[in-house]
């Protein structure tokens, strides 16, 4: 683990944490609640308000970079999504 993995982990930690999320323009995307992800390089958002916001901005603007606030802080990095049977998932890569 690096110092900046440290850093990031102390920054949001492993609880989940109120979050919200702005393009690369500042613009408010959703809120939610994330926590660091185990690999300690990704933000996993584990709820969020605005789905279809995201998946606008990801999709039909073609935008990835993104950012994370919470109360311990703010994180930039590389918007990621995935399914998973019906389900889709979304985190922020922020070693990207």
């Amino acid at each position: 683990m690096t110092s900046d993995t440290l850093i990031k982990e102390v920054t949001l930690g492993r609880q989940e944490q109120a979050m919200s999320v702005y393009g690369e323009g500042g613009e408010l995307l959703t809120r939610g609640v994330a926590r660091i992800g185990e690999d300690g390089q990704s933000v996993l958002f584990i709820k969020v308000e605005q789905p279809g916001a995201l998946v606008h901005y990801f999709f039909l603007s073609g935008r990835r970079r993104a950012r994370v606030e919470t109360g311990s802080g703010a994180m930039s990095g590389k918007l990621i999504t995935w399914m998973n049977a019906n389900s889709r998932y979304w985190s922020l890569n922020i070693a990207a």
